[in-house]
């Protein structure tokens, strides 16, 4: 296999590569073709498949892993691929590593700080529950941190999702010194778990995250109180119904802490937007009915501030705080 930055004009290409894109079209004389964006370290490469209907093409979709037969040509000034033949490979046959960046940071570095805040809950039941995850299987195990941590945009890399989901922690953390009335095992404990339905896969994660949490027995922890870490997972991507609107029936009390702590999920999620891990320190200060959230860094936080103040609204209706960001600028 070349690397798509070592493709010339006039060459054929033979290889596995990433499916970033695939989409129907048809040519001015009504013929159906489909565009295909290929992808692997180096970059991306246009593609067409002109005889989308012919031997040789089998079924592929976007983000599967792709073998391909075909010529490298030249459009408007670009090369272009022409796809004659395509099937999608099997796992196996392909090395990850070579079709995403990776994370600039160590990914054993960030796992074993990851692990210390595993260490760190107090309640026994809800340590094993991510003990069964983060050290006993060894498959979630690999797979966490080689994944990304969404399809495009944000942490588009291997180590991507880890990166994130320790992102999330640390603003947890800072949250709850901040807000101490907050039960901080909880808290921490859905931080670092409400990404894994990736492990499923990137579409939905909130619900597969839901089922994986849901399917894990621990014994000591009840159906409940799993019912409980759940929710606050799933309804951290997702708008919390009304109390009577879901399938468990929650005392208000548990009510009220799903909705506080999946609201503070939302704002930790939001302020890891950009997922690039842009500040460089955090800080958290109560100031009467204000959260003052001051993060300092050099970097532009416009996506994270749009996004910050999308959230804010819940959480302030749940907890009776209104979250402030500042911006303070790293000498």
């Amino acid at each position: 296999m070349k690397f798509i930055n070592e493709l010339r004009e006039g060459e054929k290409i033979s290889g596995i590569y990433l499916c970033k894109h695939k989409q129907p079209a048809v040519t001015k004389n009504g013929k159906p073709y489909e565009n295909v964006i290929l992808q692997d370290k180096t970059g991306t490469i246009d593609a067409k498949i002109w005889e989308p209907n012919s031997q040789g093409i089998d079924d592929f979709d976007t983000l599967d892993y792709i073998d391909v037969i075909g010529d490298v040509t030249s459009f408007q000034g670009s090369l272009q691929v022409s796809i004659k033949r395509a099937r999608k490979a099997h796992e196996g046959e392909y090395e990850p590593g070579n079709y995403l960046p990776i994370s600039e940071k160590s990914i054993d570095g960030m796992y074993e700080e990851l692990l210390k805040y595993v260490h760190s809950i107090k309640n026994a039941y809800l340590n094993k529950l991510l003990v069964k995850f983060f050290e006993e299987d060894e498959e979630f195990i690999k797979t966490f941190k080689g994944n990304s941590a969404a399809k495009t945009v944000h942490h588009g890399f291997i180590g991507g999702l880890l990166e994130h989901t320790l992102g999330v922690v640390r603003l947890c953390q800072y949250y709850s010194k901040a807000y101490p009335v907050l039960n901080r095992d909880l808290l921490i404990t859905a931080a670092m778990l409400h990404d894994i339905g990736k492990y499923v896969n990137l579409n939905d994660p909130g619900k597969n995250g839901y089922q994986l949490i849901i399917s894990t027995e621990i014994m000591g922890l009840s159906h409940r109180e799993r019912e409980e870490v759940a929710n606050i997972v799933l309804y951290n991507t997702q708008e919390l119904p009304d109390t009577d609107e879901l399938d468990t029936a929650f005392w208000r009390e548990e009510y009220l802490r799903i909705a506080k702590l999946s609201s503070i999920l939302r704002l930790a999620n939001a302020l890891d937007r950009g997922h690039k891990q842009k500040l460089e320190k955090c800080s958290m200060a109560r100031k009467g009915k204000e959260l003052i959230i001051s993060l300092e860094t050099n970097q532009d936080i416009t996506l994270e501030i749009t996004r910050f103040s999308k959230k804010a609204e819940t959480f302030s209706e749940f907890t009776g705080i209104t979250p402030v960001l500042k911006q303070k600028r790293a000498l």
